[in-house]
């Protein structure tokens, strides 16, 4: 295909300025100042102070083509807005750090080494991008807002937005303290010999207005100028935590060894644990602690060491209580503590981290036994997900069974006196409740028979002690000092419905103390999904029969009832026999454990979201450098068997060339390229359907249509719909149900679907009207809802590449806008040439194709792509009354035949000059502009119909027309009921609307100086006795009828006043 060469330069944006003033938010705190530089630090060439919007951006745009145009990050005091009021000035200097009264925000300026006063080059701006994108991670590991990632024509900004902070006394110097520590924590985390931190902490300090170009050095090729764009929006969210942050610096003072309270707990077993502050932590030949492996630990705490937990608290005090357990003392827990929380979980940013951690320490050698010894955090941890003790019955702990050797304990209270054998048993009881029902049925026979007591009450002391033990430990996680209704005034498994894990069920304590089976299952979770209906829990299920499920899914919704669970659990082996409170327990249970949070969707095909873009598939998911494993995101399934006809199978380049090699040789020579392009086109730019239709609003639908054996429908499933990884599939059907229907549109954004056997002529009325509005809805991408028993409403975005095929195409004006119609004969495809083509594509595995296309697609630049393929479709169109609708369509094809051929092109099979594309957009333009004459809409089906009506004699002369001097006058009213009437008898299916949207296309027709001359008209039909209001046509400007079609008699020499068959005279009542 024949482009013109791109020489578009980079030109300010007014819509980005616009949205850089919206996000400052300036307004109600001061005014906005905006400094011009001169290229080359030249010095100022204007300077401004603004309070109205439409100026600023007016500012920006005009100045920008003389120098960098920058703006304050805070708001500056509307005192100074009189020096130059909403214009820019040739003022010396603007607002200084004193001048600054209130904060809004702050940036992190990052910027890739190179020579001084030029422009970055692609691969430095890449870079800086990338070091860009995970500073932005880490800050939202920290708890704090995801920043705005913005580029800023040379390097990168990260724009956080705060709640307004007046900086009136002493705040001025704690605020910049904070801006300063911040960027400076920034600077020593991601800053290197190839990027750097840039200094603008000062509350003072300006930065690029997004939006304008940055003209830094002389534009090159290698280092060209480029305008600053946001990468991720303009959305404005305040967070309150960087604030507090910024206000209090981290203070650590001097700590001291604290003495040992009283001991409380009671003993279980021999110590297995060193006296506090015996031992010292590990430390490297350089005299630096270990950080890795700082003391020996278990898998577990090794676990959350290296990855923390969702509940910070708690995975501190678990620390803490470990490093007790060990020995160690304060100063070196303190320390070793406050950098696991500056590694990664960020709970004591901005507090008083070593007096945190001293009330924790506290509270843990509380519990200390008799002998000086800690207890490690195992409950905890196996509550938390991270031990399996307890949870399976064949993980086995050699430090659990020590420190908790219950046999041992239930022998030492023969010596115990009797007053105080009740108050011995808590951590007892305590103990067996952490274990399975049928070792608790032991112990308990054990202690009935140690202790004389009854089962009964020591089942109740057990319930009682071990939702004693869960509340302590959320209030020990949680922040001790916490006295107003925070995280450490309720215990966290304190609820009713409250449940618990056993190897294969789960179970509840009763008021009798009995445990009792709820279920014949336990599901272990390994990802929380976060997709469109909202977090899914994704775990392997485990039945009392032995049996397991990997993969199953378990949605929020899921945990609403005891209906709804038992709707969702995945086997017959799966029953659950608690209550709905159960199910909220087993929700708290699952949700409590440790696991990974991954972006997710149930739509096949192209995923954008943050920094993720790739293609997701059932089992694979592409990105730009091939299949990833393991998958970034994770795929759910949406009940659609699209999902289950897809396949992408990764295979070797010999494999894959054998494939590419024959099809960029033979496919285009399956069909002529009026009948092969279109198709072609289509199928290659639906990997790029959402940014198409983000960038356009719409995307066309394929429409194949011809006569049987025409290869209509074998060319769409046989060729190309394997080349886009569906393959050996037969075509869904148009009859299918209304919600199959809305499923299957609503599962994929990129993977075609192919519809077959559309017959208007064979199809009810209701049904070829729904399909109809389908396909209207599926060309913008719009929503359909649907109303559940619940009350609520599930909502169906109908976003999948359609392409249908058929006998016929649709002629209303509204569906062929819509279409890209595509019409092969039975005659081309049987000739020898074209069947040994379409034989020889057809006989290597397609599918292979589609993993390196798509891995491709998501490589390319679409802004350039489109833009190519925008001139070469409005050269094509040009001189044409084509509708800017299929304008669109039409530069859809042409961008996958562009597609198609820089594919070639990368994978060394170069194609012909030229494939045809000129004579393939002149075969669609004629279908759907039906010889020139633009797209029919009802008025001209209305016309053609009468033409019709008057050869079959139904439409009669002086009645409902009237003909002379070559203009057809027509009496509307009685016209459109005998239209209506032989439509009704012929069984027309085609559009037909009322007289009154009739009349307002009469209308547009005349003012656009079509074939109207009058919409109303009063002309005399049969004598002056008898006069009309008509239409009034000019035949000779209607290309699809004729006068003689109209039978009439015309006396020219006589003339129509003669007869009355003219219009009446002016004036005439």
């Amino acid at each position: 295909m024949t482009t013109p060469s791109d020489t578009t330069p980079s030109t300010p944006n007014p819509d980005a300025i616009r949205a850089t003033w919206r996000w400052l938010a300036h307004a109600q705190h001061g005014v906005s100042e905006v400094r011009v530089i001169r290229p080359g630090g030249g010095g100022l060439l204007g300077l401004g102070f603004f309070d109205d919007e439409e100026s600023f951006v007016a500012a920006c745009v005009a100045a920008n083509a003389g120098g960098n145009v920058y703006v304050g990050i805070q708001p500056r005091p509307r005192r100074l807005l009189e020096l130059a009021p909403n214009a820019l000035r040739p003022l010396r200097t603007g607002a200084g750090s004193k001048d600054i009264e209130v904060v809004t925000a702050t940036v992190v300026d990052l910027d890739p080494v190179r020579p001084k006063d030029t422009a970055s080059t692609e691969d430095e701006l890449s870079l800086t991008l990338q070091v860009a994108e995970a500073a932005a991670a880490w800050c939202e590991a920290q708890g704090l807002v995801r920043p705005r990632l913005m580029m800023s024509g040379n390097g990168a900004q990260l724009w956080f937005a705060l709640p307004p902070q007046s900086l009136e006394g002493d705040s001025h110097e704690r605020v910049q303290a904070g801006l300063k520590a911040f960027e400076a924590e920034f600077r020593a985390r991601f800053a290197s010999e190839r990027v750097r931190v840039d200094s603008i902490h000062d509350v003072a300090r300006i930065i690029k207005v997004v939006g304008t170009v940055a003209q830094k050095g002389a534009g090159t090729a290698e280092r060209p100028h480029r305008a600053a764009r946001a990468l991720a929006g303009f959305e404005r969210v305040e967070d309150p935590q960087l604030l507090e942050r910024l206000l209090n610096a981290p203070m650590q003072p001097p700590v001291e060894n604290l003495a040992r309270p009283a001991q409380v707990a009671l003993p279980l077993a021999p110590s297995a644990s060193a006296p506090l502050g015996t031992v010292k932590a590990r430390r490297t030949e350089t005299g630096e602690y270990d950080w890795a492996h700082p003391v020996e630990m278990c898998g577990p705490v090794q676990s959350l060491w290296q990855e923390g937990a969702e509940d910070r608290s708690v995975a501190i005090f678990n620390m803490v209580r470990f490093f007790t357990h060990k020995g160690l003392g304060l100063d070196e827990i303190t320390e070793l503590v406050l950098e696991y929380d500056r590694r990664g979980l960020g709970k004591l940013k901005g507090r008083d981290g070593a007096g945190y951690i001293r009330k924790a320490y506290e509270k843990v050698v509380a519990t200390a036994r008799e002998d000086g010894a800690v207890a490690p955090p195992c409950h905890s941890l196996q509550g938390l997900g991270f031990c399996r003790v307890n949870r399976e019955p064949d993980v086995r702990c050699e430090l659990y069974d020590v420190v908790f050797d219950i046999d041992a304990a239930v022998e030492r209270l023969a010596t115990v006196p009797a007053q105080d054998v009740e108050y011995r048993l808590k951590p007892i009881l305590e103990a067996i409740a952490h274990r399975p029902p049928s070792a608790q049925e032991k112990y308990l026979g054990l202690l009935e028979v140690r202790t004389g007591l009854p089962a009964q009450k020591l089942r109740l002391s057990m319930a009682r002690a071990v939702r004693t033990s869960a509340a302590r430990e959320s209030a020990e996680g949680a922040e001790g000092t916490d006295s107003k209704g925070g995280k450490g005034s309720s215990g966290d498994d304190t609820i009713d419905g409250e449940v618990f894990e056993d190897a294969y069920c789960y179970y509840t304590v009763t008021q009798r103390g009995e445990a009792k089976a709820i279920s014949s299952f336990t599901f272990t979770p390994k990802a929380v999904v976060e997709a469109e209906e909202g977090e899914v829990f994704l775990g392997d299920i485990r039945t009392d029969k032995g049996t397991s499920m990997e993969g199953a899914r378990l949605p929020r919704r899921a945990f609403n009832s005891r209906k709804e669970l038992l709707h969702h659990l995945p086997s017959v082996h799966t029953q659950w026999t608690g209550s709905d409170n159960n199910v909220q327990g087993l929700l708290r249970a699952v949700a409590r454990r440790a696991v990974p949070r991954l972006p997710g969707t149930s739509v096949l095909g192209d995923f954008k979201q943050g920094a993720h873009h790739v293609w997701v598939a059932p089992g694979c998911t592409i990105g730009k450098e091939g299949i990833l494993s393991p998958s970034p995101v994770a795929y759910l399934p949406n009940g659609a068997s699209l999902e289950s006809r897809v396949r992408y199978e990764a295979t070797d380049d010999d494999s894959f060339h054998d494939v590419a090699r024959t099809v960029f040789e033979y496919l285009p020579r399956i069909n002529t390229p009026q009948v092969v392009l279109p198709m072609l086109g289509w199928f290659f730019a639906t990997p790029m359907k959402p940014r198409f239709l983000e960038k356009v609003g719409s995307f066309p639908i394929l429409f194949s249509y011809g006569t049987q054996g025409s290869g209509k429908s074998s060319t769409c499933t046989e060729v190309f719909w394997p080349l886009a990884g569906v393959p050996a599939s037969d075509a869904y059907s148009v009859t299918e149900t209304e919600f199959a229907l809305v499923k299957l549109l609503s599962s994929t954004r990129s993977v075609p679907v192919v519809l077959d056997e559309y017959k208007p002529h064979d199809m009810p009325p209701p049904r070829l009207h729904l399909v109809h509005r389908y396909m209207r809805r599926l060309y913008r991408g719009e929503t359909e809802e649907r109303g559940r028993p619940d009350l609520t409403v599930s909502t169906y975005r109908l976003q999948a590449p359609l392409c249908v095929c058929g006998e016929t195409r649709p002629t209303e004006a509204a569906l062929v806008e819509r279409i890209l119609p595509v019409s092969p004969e039975k005659a081309t495809v049987q000739q020898p040439a074209y069947r040994a083509a379409f034989r020889e594509v057809t006989s290597v595995r397609l599918a292979l194709f589609a993993p390196r296309y798509i891995q491709f697609c998501l490589r390319r630049d679409f802004d350039k792509d489109y833009r190519l393929a925008r001139r070469v479709a409005d050269s094509f169109v040009k001189g044409r009354q084509a509708p800017p609708r299929v304008t669109d369509n039409v530069t859809a094809m042409l961008l996958g035949i562009h597609l198609f051929e820089e594919f070639a092109r990368e994978c060394g099979y170069p194609l012909p000059a030229d494939l045809g594309a000129r004579e393939a957009v002149d075969a669609v333009l004629k279908d759907v502009l039906e010889e020139e004459e633009g797209v029919r809409n009802a008025l001209d089906v209305f016309v053609q119909k009468l033409s019709t009506m008057a050869i079959q004699g139904e439409l009669k002369h002086r009645v409902h027309y009237a003909f002379v001097e070559g203009r057809l006058c027509v009496h509307l009213e009685s016209a459109y009921d005998a239209y209506r009437m032989y439509c009704k008898r012929t069984d027309y299916r085609g559009e037909m609307v009322d007289t009154k949207a009739l009349r307002r296309l009469i209308h547009e027709n005349h003012r656009a100086g079509g074939y109207v001359v009058a919409p109303s008209e009063r002309v005399c039909f049969a004598g002056k006795s008898l006069r009309r209001c008509a239409l009034v046509i000019d035949v000779a400007k209607v290309p699809f009828i004729s006068a003689d079609d109209f039978s009439h008699v015309e006396e020219a020499s006589r003339g129509w006043r003669g007869h009355g068959y003219g219009f009446a005279a002016e004036g005439a009542s």
